[in-house]
């Protein structure tokens, strides 16, 4: 009986060795296609970035125009506000963008409450502007 018990924990032991083994085996192949993939995507992240390399410096530029533009806007929003307010205009437009020279007021029919149709200058030619896009 001694003997049979000794013979059953061997075969158990060999089995559990067994299944650890064949487990490991599948690990160890996971890993390897896991590591051939992170590879592929290194490489892809490095791609990337050669490609958006020159970006930086160009958005520098970019944000320092616009800012300069910012600036001069401004600018031209107040003297615009004066010029409204020196001529007095305050005219209720009759229609969707027929401000008839609204800067302020509640024009009937208006898009946004100012008289004028948002993006659509009054009397300004609709169509294609000098670059080739139609008027918004």
């Amino acid at each position: 009986m001694r003997t049979l018990l000794i013979l059953l924990t061997v075969v158990e032991i060999v089995l559990l060795l067994g299944a650890l083994a064949f487990y490991l085996n599948r690990i160890g192949a996971s890993l390897r296609r896991t590591s051939s993939l992170l590879a592929k995507v290194g490489f892809g992240v490095r791609a990337i970035e050669s490609h958006c390399a020159p970006i930086g410096p160009v958005v520098t530029t970019i944000n320092g125009q616009l800012a300069t533009i910012s600036g001069a806007l401004e600018g031209v929003a107040e003297l615009a506000t004066r010029a409204g307010d020196g001529a007095g205009v305050a005219g209720a437009g009759a229609g969707a963008g027929a401000g008839a020279g609204a800067v302020t007021g509640a024009g009937a029919g208006s898009v946004d409450g100012r008289g004028a149709t948002p993006g659509v200058t009054p009397g300004a030619q609709q169509g294609p502007d000098a670059w080739g896009s139609p008027d918004v």
